[in-house]
């Protein structure tokens, strides 16, 4: 199983087919749904303070094109949020930036390859405390 989890300015890229990196972040985001199609598992995801951040108003027309995609959309429940907390604290980071920190902890485990599309991968390493995450830089 593969999970893919977007950051910020992935989000942000496909809501605007003429930001820098449209063909990057579509691509990939494609090449997971082509893959998800042909029975690999892969899930795409997007944190909930990421979806926020971004300006993603899955109502509004703009957003038709991201919403074609089979994304997860993760909340922000109880113990993701002290567990974020814990993360901009420690490392000084975003809140949307600690949620996928936290993400990717809980998927990263055994049989499970965790991707991040992200415009920042050192600040991404850094907030999954270790955790076998790979931190495609778009």
């Amino acid at each position: 199983m593969t999970v893919v989890i977007l950051d910020n300015e992935a989000v942000q890229a496909i809501l605007q087919p003429h930001h820098p990196k449209f063909r990057s972040v579509a691509a990939r985001v494609e090449a997971a749904r082509w893959r998800s199609a042909n029975h690999t598992q892969v899930s795409l995801h997007v944190p909930a303070t990421v979806q926020v951040e971004a300006g993603w108003d899955r109502t509004s027309p703009r957003a038709a094109r991201l919403n074609r995609y089979p994304i997860t959309i993760n909340p922000l429940d109880t113990s993701t949020a002290d567990a974020a907390a814990r993360i901009v604290a420690e490392y000084s980071v975003t809140p949307a930036d600690a949620h996928i920190g936290v993400l990717c902890q809980k998927h990263a485990t055994g049989n499970t390859r965790v991707i991040v599309l992200t415009s920042d991968p050192e600040d991404i390493v850094r907030v999954t405390d270790a955790a076998p995450v790979i931190a495609l830089r778009i």
